[in-house]
């Protein structure tokens, strides 16, 4: 029978292929670069490409409706999500090299959300509306790798996430070094 994804020699696997000593959870000296489709195998995770209004609906109710329930935390409304953003400099500011770190020269062009259960879902804001986003991250906690970043620019375009915990800063935590 197949291991199961919570198995614990599957985490090992898992942890190993990224870079990760299992046992004290430091970063080898050296990791490689491991290719995003390589790590979402193995995490057997689907990306889905939301690029259409209705769709983007379906989604985010699929996502409110069976997320619900999944939180480790007192007090939260539901399951807590992956987020990633990536920005798009403002026309007027295209030659900045840096415009895409400003929310004031730049626009969120693209949102990563991961679900509890192995999905990611990449919403296409050039064709989706933020709003349609809105009522998922103002009712579940997300986790982002550097979520000043995120917060800034989604704080920026309106929206007030429930709660965004970092890994960026719970990286030094972990493992005991420095960044």
């Amino acid at each position: 029978s197949p291991e199961s994804p919570e198995s614990p020699s599957r985490k090992s696997d898992i942890l190993q292929t990224i870079g990760v000593d299992v046992f004290t959870l430091k970063a080898q000296a050296e990791p490689q670069p491991i290719p995003a489709r390589v790590i979402l195998d193995l995490l057997h995770a689907e990306v889905r490409f939301i690029d259409d209004p209705s769709q983007a609906q379906a989604t985010i109710a699929h996502l409110l409706t069976t997320t619900k329930g999944i939180s480790r935390y007192p007090g939260a409304a539901g399951g807590m999500l992956g987020i990633d953003i990536e920005t798009a400099p403002l026309p007027q500011f295209k030659h900045d090299p840096k415009a895409g770190l400003d929310p004031y020269k730049a626009e969120i062009r693209l949102i990563q959300l991961f679900d509890p259960v192995g999905n990611c879902y990449v919403f296409d804001l050039r064709k989706i509306p933020l709003a349609l986003i809105q009522p998922l991250l103002e009712s579940r906690e997300t986790v982002a790798h550097n979520a000043i970043f995120e917060m800034k620019h989604l704080r920026h375009a309106g929206m007030k996430p429930l709660r965004m915990h970092c890994t960026r800063l719970m990286a030094p935590v972990v493992s005991g070094q420095q960044v």
